[in-house]
Formats: structure tokens, sequence, C-alpha cells
């Protein structure tokens, strides 16, 4: 099991599902695995969510309370569960996005009747991340295209119909397998009114740490296109710090500070805290300080 994804509340219960190998302990015949808590401490295992089928993988995405109601799934006054995610087909190196919903607090789930939602035509374009936007009263998604290192901007007014609104990358650490992003606001400490938006986006491979990782810009997002802020990166899986422009970047010691130049010609390297640890990376808080950009 990996890859915690779809994490919802919805009447009294948090639910989780994951990657899931229901015939055995190594990576294969992928489905999405489910259970609910009341208080994230204790969880109940549920019959599997969304199985493999003989022609496709279930691979992560994420999920969604529909209390819109503007996908039509729901069966009763209400709101539907419903997942999106990314069906892997093995035999044809081709992945799409997939939806499925569920009205009885999601102990069962039923497949979209004309998935794909969206089909591109590649072999690795995954993991989609879907939230409301109030404001236009719209669906965003963000899903990677892994082996190219980008993102593509999805919108839609009911979870079926997807329009194309832009695309990002690559940008930042370009190296390794791109997948699992998300997108977010967070609001700017002490600056009322004021907010930045963030990508995460992990790395499979290649990270800055090496191995696996990730990697986190911030910028701006007009609900049709990301624009980072400059040096607006902060890399996980850090040993030793590097600060720049207020954001904190890290490099294990197999990682000399030569190799990320390239991402900011004008980086420095400060002194590390008297009191911080070579080896844990809580130690060196990451912060955002928009004024100093």
């Amino acid at each position: 099991m990996n890859d915690p994804n779809g994490m919802v509340y919805y009447d009294g219960e948090y639910h989780l599902f994951y990657q899931h190998n229901l015939e055995g302990i190594q990576w294969r015949h992928m489905s999405w695995g489910h259970a609910v808590s009341t208080d994230l401490v204790h969880w109940t295992h549920l019959p599997l969510a969304i199985p493999e089928t003989d022609s496709k993988m279930t691979f992560s995405g994420s999920a969604v309370v529909e209390w819109q109601n503007s996908s039509g799934f729901a069966a009763s006054d209400k709101p539907p569960l419903v997942a999106i995610y990314t069906a892997h087909y093995p035999n044809q190196r081709k992945q799409n996005q997939y939806i499925a919903y569920s009205n009885d607090r999601g102990r069962t789930w039923t497949p979209y009747g004309n998935n794909p939602v969206i089909d591109i035509g590649m072999a690795d374009f995954r993991n989609p991340k879907v939230f409301w936007y109030a404001l236009e009263e719209k669906w965003v998604m963000v899903t990677a295209l892994s082996l190219e290192r980008k993102l593509h901007f999805y919108a839609s007014i009911n979870l079926k119909d997807w329009e194309f609104l832009s695309s990002f990358g690559p940008s930042g650490n370009a190296d390794g397998i791109w997948k699992c992003p998300d997108l977010f606001e967070l609001k700017v400490e002490n600056e009322p009114g004021v907010s930045r938006w963030g990508i995460q986006v992990d790395q499979g491979s290649e990270a800055i740490a090496g191995s696996s990782g990730g990697q986190y810009p911030v910028g701006h997002f007009d609900w049709t296109t990301f624009t980072p802020r400059p040096f607006g990166y902060l890399l996980a899986g850090v040993r030793q710090g590097l600060l720049r422009s207020g954001i904190l970047v890290g490099y294990t010691g197999r990682r000399r500070a030569e190799n990320l130049a390239g991402l900011d010609e004008q980086l420095v390297v400060r002194e590390r805290p008297s009191n911080a640890s070579m080896e844990r990376c809580a130690e060196y808080p990451a912060i955002l300080n928009p004024a100093a950009h």
C-alpha cells in the first residue's frame, strides 16, 4: 500500500484512499483501498473502493464531496462523493482520467458511464487533484505529465466535461518523474487579504536530495495560469539549508551547492543557526517573506 489520496471529511467520517495491491506485497494490481475514521487515529478498513479491472489499474487521484451536485450524480438530497483518478493501461502504455461516484457514504462506487473524462493519448499523464472554485462555480484540476516534467490545469462545471487551461513546467528541479501534484492557496502571515498560491509536486526519482522527494513553487494563480514568483521554490528532502529570498532550500551532502546554481544565479549560502541540527530538516523552518521579493 502507498500513496494516500482522496482525503475528504463527510458526515462525521474522515475518508482515506490509498494505492493497494490486494494480491500481494509488491507493486502491481493497483486498486483504491479505503479506510474511514472519526478521529484520524483509529481507522476501519472498508472493501476496495475502485478495484483494478482486466485492462486497467486504478492509480492515485483525489476525491470531493459534491455539495453542489454539479455532476448530477446525487440519488437523493444528500451530496455524492466523487473520486477522480487515473486509469493505467499496462498493456497499452496509456493513462487517462476517470471519475466514479458514491451515494452511500463511500461504501460502494459506480464508475461514470462515459469515462474517460480526459484523454490526451499519453502514456504518463496522471494523478489528478481537483477542488471547487466557488467564485466562478467551477472545478479546477491539476495533473502531471510525468516524463515531460509538466503540469496541466483544467476546469469543469460538472466534473464530466473538462476544458484545458494552461500548462506549467518544466521548472525548478526538472529531473526525475513528476507526479501527485497539488495546488493550494496560502494566506500571508501578518498581511490581511494577501495570499500566495503554492504547487506541490512529487518526484519519483532524482529529487534534489537524491531518490524520491518533492518541490513547492510559490506564486500566483489567476484560475487559468500559474506564475511562480522569483526564487519561489522550496525543495523537500533536506539535511543542510540554503536560504534565499525568504525561501529555505535544502540539499544533502551528496549534492553540492553548485548543483543548485541553475535555480538561482544569485544563490547565497548562509551559515546555519548555531542550534540547528545538520541531520533534521525540522530544524530549518521554511519561511516565505513576500515583501522581500
